[in-house]
């Protein structure tokens, strides 16, 4: 409304012209609900839009049908979007909507998305990876975050998840999950070595199953080497230390090895090479008789990885002798023979 003086005694007050709004479009269709949206008016006649109307009828082919047109909100719209609920299946509608602004006035009914028929729709899953994604693989250095982010769809509604390898990924401390539907992000936090692998979004409807899979590779220090470390040769003074590869590289080649050394009576680690380039080394000065443990730990460029350690073993003689009880045995490395004795030998 709009009010003009025109002089001292009197005053001439109309309302400004608010155009329709542009014709809506269907953005989905189900067996019982059909959902709009559409664009703000032009022109909103001096005064803010505040709310849609959105109206619907049967729809007809004869250019006399009189049926009257029926409210379907009856609350405010105040977004350029709204589902029309409670609709019948097979049934055909048109739609329409009229704007009003803060001054009260009504705009003239926008166009009519024309015959809409009420039934479910079928289309195939969609799933396309984030741009950042598309490649041989993403690399992500240790203790950073990783956003693994997809385009989704598909009618009906699909089923989505994330997976590493077989193994769905699940809400919690290591990951953050948002499905949404169109989206599907799952973020990976703190990333490290154990996060390397191919992660796999999935998505299913009645209609089959669409997936899509990016290679991680996480920048860490190398894994723990493969299996275990082997102690062999071993006399009172001297054994061979050896071992395998990590199966987890950290993402770049390991350059060598560190091997340590300690008493199992004691607590303290000691060096027995600090740049091994071979998957095996000999450790010398061994007190005899006492038990060790031995730890290998791979090196790239990020540093010392995690280690592994031996199983304890005695620094002796594979063949020795000794007296117990009245008997003489020989301890041999892959068998134990026992002699009686009638006297201590």
């Amino acid at each position: 409304m709009l009010t003009v003086d025109l002089c001292a005694d009197c005053t001439f007050s109309f309302c400004l012209h608010v155009d329709p709004p542009s014709k809506p479009e269907v953005t989905d269709v189900t067996r019982s609900s059909v959902t709009i949206a559409w664009g703000i008016p032009f022109n909103d006649g001096g005064s803010k839009i505040v709310g849609y109307i959105v109206e619907r009828k049967p729809w007809s082919d004869d250019e006399w049908d009189n049926t009257r047109w029926l409210k379907c909100n009856y609350t405010t719209i105040t977004e350029t979007h709204f589902t029309v609920g409670g609709l019948g299946e097979a049934e055909i509608f048109e739609f329409r909507v009229i704007a009003k602004n803060g001054a009260g006035v009504h705009s003239a009914p926008s166009e009519t998305t024309g015959p809409i028929t009420c039934k479910d729709e079928y289309t195939p899953p969609k799933a396309e990876l984030d741009s950042s994604l598309v490649g041989e693989h993403v690399t992500v250095r240790a203790g950073s975050d990783l956003v693994l982010d997809g385009i989704i769809g598909g009618k009906p509604e699909p089923i989505v998840w994330w997976a590493k390898g077989d193994k769905v990924l699940e809400l919690g401390e290591k990951y953050s999950l948002t499905y949404t539907s169109s989206r599907a992000m799952a973020i990976i936090k703190s990333c490290n070595r154990n996060d390397t692998g191919r992660y796999v979004l999935t998505v299913k409807n009645a209609s089959g199953t669409k997936t899509a899979s990016v290679n991680v590779k996480v920048l860490d220090t190398p894994g723990p080497p493969e299996e275990k470390v082997t102690i062999t040769r071993v006399t009172d003074e001297k054994c061979t230390v050896s071992w395998k590869i990590p199966l987890e590289d950290g993402g770049d080649l390991v350059t060598h090895y560190i091997v340590d050394r300690r008493e199992t009576s004691r607590l303290n680690w000691v060096i027995m090479e600090t740049e091994c380039k071979t998957l095996s080394c000999v450790s010398s000065k061994l007190i005899k008789n006492n038990e060790y443990v031995f730890r290998v730990r791979g090196v790239n460029k990020f540093g010392p990885g995690v280690p592994l350690e031996s199983e304890p073993v005695i620094a002796r003689n594979a063949y020795s002798k000794h007296a117990f009880s009245g008997h003489v045995i020989l301890v041999d490395a892959i068998q134990f023979l026992s002699y009686s004795k009638t006297k201590p030998y």
